[in-house]
């Protein structure tokens, strides 16, 4: 999980048909320079921002149960029933 902010400029990314996969990874491309984006690394490897390296956002894996011990007050959305097969 990478944040989408190289050089304090905002990035919005684009994926799917076109892109394809590059060493099993499936690869973005950003709206404002077009440059091209390897999602397992977080590294631009085609455009004006090659080279470039997004940072990695804080991100914690956990269960939801460890998750509740710790943030008791936290809500959760629920699947509706009627949705559910």
């Amino acid at each position: 999980m990478f944040r989408a902010e190289i050089d304090g400029r905002t990035l919005d990314f684009d994926t799917g048909s076109g892109l394809g996969l590059r060493g099993m990874n499936f690869m973005m491309r950003d709206r404002e320079t077009g440059s091209t984006w390897q999602q397992a690394t977080g590294e631009a490897f085609d455009g004006p921002l090659k080279g470039k390296r997004l940072t990695i956002a804080p991100f914690e894996l956990t269960t939801w149960e460890a998750w509740r011990a710790r943030h008791p007050d936290t809500l959760a959305l629920v699947p509706e029933a009627r949705f559910e097969d």
